[in-house]
């Protein structure tokens, strides 16, 4: 296995009380959905092809809804390596309730992203994503919330698969 081939995508990280900074800020949505990966080079860009839908779907339902209120960024670092690799790479999704970030890192099957259906790619990511979703209960989130969230998950793959890149 070629590790040259190896990606850690990296973004700016949000850190929640610089995000919190300014009225503007506190004006408009405190939710905020965050996404980078660590990724075997050959699933890198449909990887990241559904990241640039899903990204910017999440944080707009967020944003419209009762969570847009929710001091939390949920922060999704999906793994996506082939299986000779899954034990350096382990799932490590952790809610962090000082810093008001729920990580999100989920193991995603690395043969969708190389070789899959966008659709089947969108079902991966966003499954990923639902993966931690009790753990919002951390943050004071309930249950019935919880649900509306995964709601919005599924309205959110529905909408990116029409979108189809």
């Amino acid at each position: 296995m070629d590790h040259a081939s190896l990606l850690v995508r990296l973004r700016p990280i949000v850190d929640i009380p610089v995000f919190l900074q300014g009225e503007e800020a506190l004006q408009e949505s405190v939710v905020e959905f965050w996404a980078s990966s660590e990724i075997y080079g050959p699933a890198d860009q449909a990887s990241e092809a559904v990241r640039r839908v899903i990204e910017p779907l999440l944080n707009h339902q967020l944003r419209n809804s009762r969570f847009a209120a929710v001091e939390l960024l949920l922060r999704c670092i999906p793994v996506i390596m082939p299986t000779e690799m899954l034990d350096r790479y382990p799932s490590r999704s952790k809610a962090r309730i000082k810093q008001r970030v729920l990580d999100c890192s989920p193991q995603l099957h690395y043969e969708t992203f190389v070789g899959g259906e966008f659709d089947d790619q969108v079902d991966a990511y966003v499954g990923g994503i639902r993966t931690t979703s009790s753990l919002l209960t951390k943050f004071g989130v309930s249950p019935v919330e919880i649900e509306e969230f995964e709601h919005f998950l599924a309205a959110v793959a529905t909408t990116a698969k029409s979108m189809k890149v």
